[in-house]
């Protein structure tokens, strides 16, 4: 599971070729979090820049995706220097 979690390329290729998407589609779109950085769509950034790990969230856009079983993932709720939902 932590493999998965930090990004970790052989497993989320996996997860892909198992869900029948191609794998490295699937890990470009991916961040991969190392020790003093991490990294997304192949670019190098500062973990408090960008991370999977969200800190807020727009609740008008999980109210649009419908009952919390449906509710999706925004990517760009993991950079910090987006402060507004682009939408709302």
């Amino acid at each position: 599971m932590t493999a998965f979690l930090t990004g970790e390329a052989s497993v989320v290729g996996a997860l892909a070729a198992a869900a029948g998407e191609d794998p490295g589609r699937v890990r470009h779109g991916a961040f991969s979090l190392l020790t003093r950085f991490n990294t997304f769509r192949g670019e190098d950034c500062q973990r408090s820049f960008a991370s999977p790990r969200v800190r807020r969230f727009c609740p008008l856009c999980l109210r649009a995706d419908g009952n919390m079983a449906a509710w999706r993932h925004q990517i760009l709720w993991c950079f910090a220097a987006v402060g507004v939902c682009p939408e709302h």
